[in-house]
């Protein structure tokens, strides 16, 4: 009779080792990430999302997944059960394939390619439309195995093909194609077998229920498909493995599971002769050690790694508990570099843009270097303005920190307002485009305990109760989320209460605009919040919104837009001393029109505008001179104004 193998306590030393490593790595160093992911998804303890969930194949994994992502919420635990999983993942793999302890580090492949999965996705996640990804796979990878080492216990021919009945049509129902691939893999090594006490019986015996396992796994998509009407037949096959709105995400980010499938059925062939593997222990010494390190050396490639990425996510997660000092401290470390090595960089690429023969040439060289040199993202940019106006802060020190727009380390285009656009136009007050963006994000990609927190704080903003009430009676089932939704419902229903809360009473003098209709933005915040502010002020506007105004005025650099903004500032706010940035722009676009408008400058102002004049003057503005020219006016509109040419807007 078949019989798993047991595991001894040496052999497990270096997998109990492993998986403290990443434990710690995923708690310290990816907490922000798995915060995302949880917040991303949704479990509610209710009979509807249970019965929703088993609409479609594989329904079961994508509820038991979507019960084990709440925990993310709390990093710590969510990277503990998660990394609890991957060792009983690789345990019951040595255990199931009779791997022996020389070569127990096969274990560590299929374990290895579920990491790679999770960890190499990156800005992929914000097109994600199953967000029970994070543990699905795992569990789905233990189900898949178990229907193997089911089948290869039974004894006889009829027992093993009507467990591959039920486990084909039962566990597609359950997991989807995890288990259909498991039904597959048991087949194949139930076929590969040779006579011997594990699988008594004909060679023909054997086929039979190889054959039996293919024609249960062709069959139960079509006739499945009849009885579920949840799901296209051209998605048949790819049911339980994450899926995209943009198709062209999914190719690359399921090729890992097509990869553990295949591993899979190739060590179902295998098993029978791990056995063997031992006979000479000095030959396989360094097998485990080997394979140890190049399981290691692959996750940590595909393991997706940019700065710019783990700063986004904190920023918005620090904006989102309205804790505007930790985004421009996130910012900054983020932002912060060695000069030395930046200069070396821009010198690198002055003398090659030297040799370039053609455009061609010279436009491929920009492009490589703007992705070595340390910029902050659009979006980075946008949350340290709207963390600094919190701060009352902007006019004096958005354009003296780094700027610039690098493009984001992701295989596609990503629009910001699909990253965080429902949080930036909350924060502005823009509340229709933000609705809007709240409603994309739940069409596109499901609800998750972001869209519901979101939608239901635009809700109560607007003094909407009822309909605060339904988003809030969902979040009364949550594990994590009951307390914020009692706090909620109080403020629903209690105006002067909300107008005195946190955020909305610092959010509320930012909606001072005309009531219409948003325009859309063109999926980039940007594009909108430059239109919204020049165009949207009413007669009864507030210093906060003119002081946004003034600010995107000036990011715009128009001075027709900014003169008109400057006004409107001196009407609500009446400064008495005109921030440093604000000077800045006045001088420079006084000195561009040859225009005396009798606004007194700073000293200090003049000066530096005077200096930075005759700088460019003698140097220029090349590629030989921007680094240095950032060194001496990177703090200034000026060096803005001129040389930071990151975005071109859409102005209507």
């Amino acid at each position: 009779m078949y019989h798993s193998k047991p595991i001894h306590f040496k052999t497990a030393i270096p997998a109990l080792v492993i998986a403290l490593a990443l434990w710690i790595v995923l708690t310290f160093f990816q907490g922000h990430f798995l915060y995302k992911n949880g917040d991303m998804s949704l479990f509610l303890f209710d009979w509807d999302f249970f019965k929703e969930a088993f609409s479609i194949p594989g329904g079961f994994l994508g509820w038991v997944g979507s019960f084990f992502s709440q925990f993310l919420l709390i990093p710590w635990i969510g990277a503990l059960l998660w990394t609890l999983l991957l060792l009983l993942a690789w345990w019951k793999t040595v255990q199931i394939f009779k791997i022996p302890d020389k070569l127990s580090a096969l274990a560590a492949l299929p374990v290895g390619l579920l990491i790679i999965a999770n960890m190499s996705l990156g800005y992929s996640i914000y097109y994600l439309q199953c967000h029970d990804y994070f543990f699905a796979p795992v569990i789905g990878y233990l189900l898949m195995i178990g229907i193997m080492d089911a089948t290869w216990r039974l004894k006889g021919t009829a027992a093993k093909i009507a467990f591959i009945f039920a486990s084909a049509f039962g566990g597609y129902c359950l997991a989807g194609v995890f288990a259909l691939a498991g039904v597959i893999a048991a087949g194949i090594g139930t076929a590969a077998a040779p006579d011997s006490k594990d699988f008594k019986g004909h060679i023909w015996e054997r086929y039979a229920v190889s054959a039996a396992a293919a024609v249960f796994c062709a069959a139960v998509p079509f006739v499945l498909y009849r009885l579920f009407t949840s799901f296209s037949i051209a998605d048949s096959l790819l049911m339980g493995l994450p899926n995209f709105t943009i198709l062209e995400w999914a190719q690359s980010v399921r090729l890992p599971y097509w990869l553990l499938f295949g591993l899979t059925a190739a060590m179902a062939i295998a098993r029978p002769y791990f056995a063997n593997a031992e006979s000479d222990g000095r030959k396989m010494a360094l097998f485990n050690p080997a394979i140890t390190l190049a399981a290691i050396i692959a996750t940590s490639v595909f393991w997706f790694k940019d700065d710019n990425f783990k700063a986004e996510i904190k920023m918005s997660l620090a904006a989102e508990r309205n804790d505007w000092q930790k985004v421009i401290d996130i910012f900054e470390t983020a932002t912060a570099y060695n000069p030395d090595k930046e200069e070396k960089k821009y010198k690198d690429m002055a003398h090659e843009l030297a040799n370039a023969n053609d455009e061609e040439t010279y436009s491929q060289i920009i492009r490589i270097y703007n992705g070595k040199i340390s910029r902050p993202t659009r979006l980075m940019v946008i949350l340290r303005d709207l963390a600094l106006l919190k701060q009352g802060k902007a006019l004096d020190k958005a354009f003296a920190m780094q700027d610039g727009g690098k493009k984001q380390e992701s295989k596609f285009p990503i629009v910001n307002s699909i990253e965080a656009g429902q949080l930036v136009f909350f924060n502005y007050g823009a509340v229709n485009i933000g609705y809007h963006w709240c409603l994309e994000n739940q069409v596109l990609l499901g609800w998750s305990y972001s869209s519901l927190r979101a939608m239901t704080s635009y809700a109560v903003i607007m003094n909407e109760s009822e309909f605060a009430a339904k988003f809030l009676d969902k979040l009364d089932k949550t594990l994590f989320f009951r307390k914020w939704s009692r706090e909620q419902r109080v403020l629903a229903n209690d105006v002067q209460a909300m107008s005195s809360a946190q955020p909305y009473k610092d959010i509320l003098p930012y909606m001072c605009f005309e009531n219409r209709m948003a325009e859309y933005d063109d999926g980039d915040c940007e594009i909108f919040l430059v239109n919204h502010f020049f165009k949207n002020r009413s007669n009864w506007s507030t210093p906060e919104f003119d002081r946004a105004a003034l600010l995107w005025a000036m990011r715009y650099k128009d001075s027709v837009m900014f003169w008109k903004a400057l006004a409107q500032y001196f009407t609500t706010n009446n400064p008495e001393h005109l921030p440093k940035h604000v000077q800045e722009a006045a001088l420079l676009f006084c000195s561009i029109e040859n225009e005396d408008l009798g606004i007194t400058f700073d000293k200090e102002v003049l000066d530096g505008f005077t200096h930075f004049q005759e700088y460019v003057q003698k140097y220029g503005v090349n590629s030989n001179t921007i680094y240095r020219l950032w060194r001496n006016f990177g703090d200034t509109y000026y060096y803005y104004y001129f040389v930071t040419n990151v975005y071109s807007f859409k102005f209507n």
